[in-house]
């Protein structure tokens, strides 16, 4: 790109963490139309100053504003996504330390394959994240604005979070059995939000980007341990093998990968059965529908996920 407009980086929380530089914004429309297709999209992942290669970079396909595909690149740092259709798609690729990139890629375009995603280390200095209108800004220190001309450190907001949480949760327990209902926990992250309180700027006041909300939560506000996403995956799949015996091999392990790349809000509806591999693999909705028992079963399968993934640490 050639515009020299001034450097920027925005967190978009309701579509969990998302860093954009001017670099990166896409020119060329989004194009509505299929979500499914015969094509695919490759790239590989690097660092864009040394060229030294990214692994386990996640990879995110979008058209217009509806998920296509989560993919995580390989130990090469390769990616390859199929079943795409024929339309201009949003490729999100992102990686821990690095700001995320957003292309606009056209899967059709197969000369312009593999793609190389060159993704940038967030700039040295003084720097400016807002996350539904709270602004931080980050320089030897972090500062959050909350727009009503408070200021808090990061010790600050870390006393708010713990004041905020505990008066809604008094404990890490009841926390726990909020998190892991869909509906409490959606009520629970409304009712933070509006307090200026999101995971999304918890993970950058304490740095983790590898936890889901409850792990950010719990920490800041009962100073429990957090447990990775990786961690609760890993945790979480005997204990849902052992329930599910008869389902197919590799089904639990690929529901508890699209936990890992976006944490609970990734498997806390049956719409991730449309996105590979679930797709390809299992018939997608109707497919795993159908594996499931049923729909009452599918929605059974889901609760009984989200709860797994949030049981005690102990037990975990």
């Amino acid at each position: 790109m050639s515009h020299k407009s001034p450097f920027f980086r925005v967190i978009d929380y309701t579509n969990a963490t998302r860093l954009f530089d001017d670099w990166d914004l896409p020119t060329v429309p989004a194009v509505a139309g299929a979500t499914t297709g015969t094509h695919s999209l490759s790239g590989i992942v690097q660092d864009e100053e040394s060229g030294e290669l990214i692994p386990g970079a996640s990879v995110s396909i979008r058209v217009v504003s509806r998920l296509l595909a989560e993919w995580r690149a390989d130990d090469d740092a390769r990616f390859r996504v199929d079943e795409l259709p024929s339309s201009v798609l949003d490729l999100f690729v992102a990686a821990t330390g690095y700001t995320r990139r957003h292309l606009r890629v056209d899967p059709t375009d197969t000369d312009a394959q593999p793609l190389v995603v060159a993704l940038r280390r967030p700039a040295q200095g003084e720097r400016r994240l807002r996350i539904s209108g709270v602004e931080v800004a980050i320089a030897d220190e972090i500062e959050v604005d909350l727009g009503n001309g408070n200021t808090l450190n990061p010790a600050e907001y870390l006393s708010r979070v713990r004041s905020v949480v505990s008066e809604r949760t008094p404990s890490l327990d009841d926390l726990r059995a909020t998190w892991q209902s869909r509906a409490s926990r959606r009520e629970l992250e409304e009712y933070l939000s509006v307090r200026q309180i999101t995971p999304e700027l918890l993970s950058v006041v304490l740095g983790r980007y590898d936890l889901d909300g409850f792990d950010l939560l719990g920490h800041a506000a009962f100073d429990a341990p957090p447990l990775s996403l990786d961690a609760r995956a890993v945790a979480a799949q005997a204990k849902l093998v052992r329930r599910y015996p008869a389902l197919p091999d590799g089904f639990v392990a690929a529901v508890l990968d699209k936990f890992r790349l976006g944490g609970v809000a990734e498997v806390a509806s049956s719409e991730l059965f449309s996105l590979a591999p679930f797709l390809s693999e299992w018939g997608g909705v109707l497919g795993v529908t159908s594996v499931l028992g049923g729909a009452e079963a599918v929605g059974t399968f889901l609760s009984t996920v989200q709860s797994v993934l949030f049981e005690s640490e102990v037990d975990a």
